[in-house]
C-alpha cells in the first residue's frame, strides 16, 4: 500500500511539474501579448496627438484657398463631413478606451493567475485540471487576439479620419479666401455700390468737395490764420462744413454758427478756391462780388480788402459792387450810379 501510495504521488508530482510548465508557458505568451498591446496603445496615444498637431496645422492653412466656389454650400457640406469624420473619431476613441479597459482586465487575470501558480507552487497542488488550464489559456489568447484586431480597426479609423480632416480643411481654407474676396467687394458695394448710383454720386462729389476746401484753405490763411476749414465728419450729410478757430483752443463750429464777417471771408475763400478749381479747364481772370461787405467790421473789412488787393496784383480783375461809403475811398477806380430824379439814373466814371 506504501508503494502504491507512492507511485501516486510521484504521478501527481509529475503532473504537478507539467502544468506549472504550462502555466508558465502561458504566463510569458499573455507577458507577450500584454506588452505588445500596451506598445499599440502607446502607438495610438501618439498617433492621436500627432492628429491633434497636424488638425491645428492644417487649420493654420485653411484661409490660403476656396477662390472660386460657391462659399455657403461648400461650408455646409464640409462642416456635414467634418462632423461625420469627429464621430467616427469619437467612435474610434471610444473603441480604444473599450479596448484598454479590456487589457487592464485582462492583466487583471493575468495577475491572478500568477497569484494561484504562486500558491500551487506552495502547496503542490492544483484546483483546476490541465484542460481546464488549457482552456483559459485558449480564452485568453483569443482575447488577446480580438484586442490586436481591434485596436488595428482603431487605427485604420484614426488614420481614415485624419486624411479626411486634412482634405476638408484644404476646402475650409479655400472658403475662408473666398470669403475674404467676397468681403472685399461687399465693403466696395456699400460705399459707392446703389442702383441709381446716388452713392458713387456723392463718393466722387465728396472727392471733389475736399478739393475745394483744400483750395479755400490756401485762399483763407492769405486773408487770416485764425480760421480752417473741414469737412465734418457726420457721414449722413458728407457735404457740411466745419470752421475750426485757432484762437479759441481749436473749437469746432459749423458755417451757421459764423458772424456775418466770418461768414464773408469764409465764403469769399470758398469762391476763390472755386474759381481756382475750374482754371484748369478755362481762364478765369475777373470777378464781381456784389454787396457782402455792410455786414464786415473794420477789421474784416481790412482783411477782405487786402486779399482782393492781392488778387489784382497777381493780374486778376476784381469788380465789387457795394453801396459803402468806405469803399469809394479806398478804391481809387469805381463806377457811381447817380440818381436824376423822376426814376432815371446815371452812370459817373470817377
Amino acid at each position: 500500500n506504501c508503494f502504491q501510495q507512492w507511485i501516486a504521488n510521484e504521478e501527481q508530482l509529475t503532473k504537478l511539474a507539467q502544468q506549472k510548465l504550462q502555466v508558465e508557458n502561458e504566463l510569458r505568451l499573455t507577458d507577450a501579448a500584454v506588452e505588445n498591446n500596451q506598445r499599440q496603445s502607446a502607438t495610438e496615444k501618439a498617433n492621436r496627438e500627432n492628429i491633434e498637431n497636424e488638425k491645428q496645422q492644417l487649420e493654420d492653412k485653411r484661409r490660403q484657398l476656396f477662390a472660386e466656389k460657391n462659399v455657403d454650400e461648400e461650408e455646409k457640406g464640409l462642416k456635414s463631413v467634418v462632423a461625420e469624420r469627429e464621430r467616427s473619431k469619437s467612435i474610434a476613441e471610444k473603441s480604444l478606451n473599450e479596448a484598454d479597459t479590456e487589457l487592464a482586465k485582462t492583466n487583471a487575470v493575468i495577475q491572478d493567475s500568477e497569484n494561484r501558480l504562486l500558491r500551487l507552487q506552495t502547496e503542490q497542488l492544483s484546483e483546476k485540471t490541465l484542460e481546464e488550464l488549457e482552456a483559459e489559456g485558449a480564452e485568453k489568447r483569443s482575447q488577446s487576439d480580438e484586442l490586436g484586431q481591434r485596436i488595428g480597426v482603431n487605427r485604420q479609423f484614426l488614420e481614415t479620419n485624419s486624411h479626411n480632416l486634412a482634405r476638408n480643411s484644404q476646402k475650409l481654407a479655400e472658403k475662408e479666401h473666398q470669403q475674404t474676396v467676397s468681403d472685399k467687394w461687399k465693403r466696395l458695394d456699400n460705399l459707392i455700390g446703389s442702383a441709381d448710383g446716388k452713392k458713387f454720386r456723392n463718393y466722387a462729389q465728396t472727392l471733389t468737395f475736399e478739393n475745394l476746401i483744400v483750395l479755400a484753405n490756401t485762399q483763407l490763411q492769405k486773408m487770416s490764420e485764425r480760421y480752417v476749414l473741414k469737412r465734418a465728419e457726420d457721414m449722413s450729410n458728407p457735404f457740411e462744413l466745419s470752421v475750426i478757430d485757432k484762437y479759441q483752443n481749436c473749437d469746432k463750429r459749423t458755417a451757421r454758427n459764423l458772424s456775418g464777417g466770418e461768414k464773408f471771408i469764409v465764403s469769399l475763400a470758398l469762391a476763390l478756391g472755386l474759381a481756382n478749381m475750374a482754371s484748369h479747364n478755362m481762364q478765369i481772370d475777373t470777378m464781381f462780388i456784389d454787396e457782402g461787405f455792410g455786414t464786415l467790421d473794420s477789421d474784416y473789412l481790412d482783411v477782405a480788402l487786402t486779399a482782393l488787393s492781392n488778387l489784382q496784383n497777381e493780374g486778376k480783375m476784381i469788380g465789387v459792387i457795394s453801396h459803402l461809403t468806405e469803399l469809394k475811398e479806398r478804391i481809387t477806380t469805381h463806377i457811381e450810379v447817380v440818381s436824376k430824379g423822376n426814376g432815371h439814373s446815371g452812370i459817373v466814371i470817377v
